[in-house]
């Protein structure tokens, strides 16, 4: 799983899987779900994700990773 942050756009995405996306639909304005082609969830965004009750993703612990880490370390 991996967890991105935009504060420029103010998004939050969760990525699930490395699957492809086949197709997004919205839960609910603002929360947007990908799915795979076998209908499986891939990842999550979150629009106007600060502005939201409860959530406040600049509190958020992020590992940051680079394409060189093995993928045993990104697991925690």
């Amino acid at each position: 799983m991996h967890i991105r942050f935009d504060p420029t756009a103010d998004a939050l995405y969760v990525r699930l899987s490395d699957c492809p996306v086949a197709e997004t639909v919205e839960l609910s304005p603002g929360i947007q779900l990908d799915r795979d082609a076998q209908d499986r969830p891939v990842g999550i965004e979150v629009l106007g994700a600060s502005k939201r009750p409860g959530l406040d993703p600049r509190s958020f612990a992020f590992d940051i990773l680079s394409e060189e880490t093995p993928a045993a370390e990104r697991r925690s």
